[in-house]
């Protein structure tokens, strides 16, 4: 059975896709009666020309943090948000967002694109 280079690259790009979609491996924080805990803000990562910002959700993209320099790996860069102190993790597959010097898990990131504002380009949306 052969496969054109179309068919193959299609199959290639809907198997990134169901890895893309796949849980992020950190644990979500619960109560204690293993209710999970609701993250009080949302987070939006982005890009600009030059570096990869975020922003609470809800909020103008011009009020973004920078995490990183754009074409470097993000993850493992600590931004503020809000007072508090985050970590992006898990580039290259599943991103999920942590919280403070513990690494306490705080959200899941998804695809999300929407307008651009301020010369952002929004990327992820984590809750």
């Amino acid at each position: 059975m052969q496969f054109s280079f179309a068919t193959i690259a299609a199959i290639f790009i809907a198997g990134a896709h169901l890895i893309s979609a796949s849980p992020a491996p950190a644990e979500a924080v619960t109560d204690g009666d293993s209710t999970a805990l609701v993250p009080s803000f949302g987070i939006n990562i982005g890009s600009t020309f030059n570096n990869v910002v975020a922003w609470v959700d809800g909020q103008s993209k011009c009020n973004n943090v920078i995490i990183a320099a754009r074409g470097t790996n993000f993850c493992g860069h600590s931004f503020n948000l809000n007072g508090r102190t985050f970590t992006a993790n898990g580039c290259g597959g599943p991103l999920w967002v942590t919280e403070g010097s513990s690494n306490t898990f705080w959200a899941n990131c998804g695809p999300l694109s929407e307008a651009d504002e301020c010369g952002v380009q929004t990327n992820y949306h984590c809750l």
